[in-house]
């Protein structure tokens, strides 16, 4: 067992995202990845914004992180988790699931006009 880095899921938030993930093909051999380590080193470079390369070694390589990042981001699935996350923690609060209001700050929105 490896040491655990403070991005690496919980055992109660792998329960809440591992129903969201995408149930493997019958036909075929069964996948041999560990989807809660992919889930582990995706967070782990979203935190200390590190290349895919410098993902550490204790973790599936960096080659399969990326593939199912690529993978599940194609599809829909790391924004269906962000989604669903971020609902229950709203309504863990007592807020409504979505925001009723949005804020833009012009100074971060980055514009090109044509010539």
């Amino acid at each position: 067992m490896r040491q655990a880095y403070n991005t690496d899921l919980s055992n109660e938030e792998w329960e809440i995202i591992a129903p969201m993930l995408p149930k493997p093909s019958k036909l075929g051999r069964p996948p041999k990845t560990n989807f809660r380590e992919v889930l582990n080193g995706i967070f782990y470079i979203a935190k200390n914004g590190c290349t895919w390369e410098n993902l550490p070694h204790d973790l599936p390589p960096y080659s399969t992180v990326y593939f199912y990042f690529q993978r599940w981001t194609k599809t829909g699935v790391i924004a269906e988790i962000n989604y669903q996350i971020s609902t229950q923690v709203r309504l863990a609060d007592g807020r409504e699931a979505t925001p009723s209001l949005v804020s833009l700050d012009s100074q971060s929105a980055k514009y090109r006009t044509k010539i």
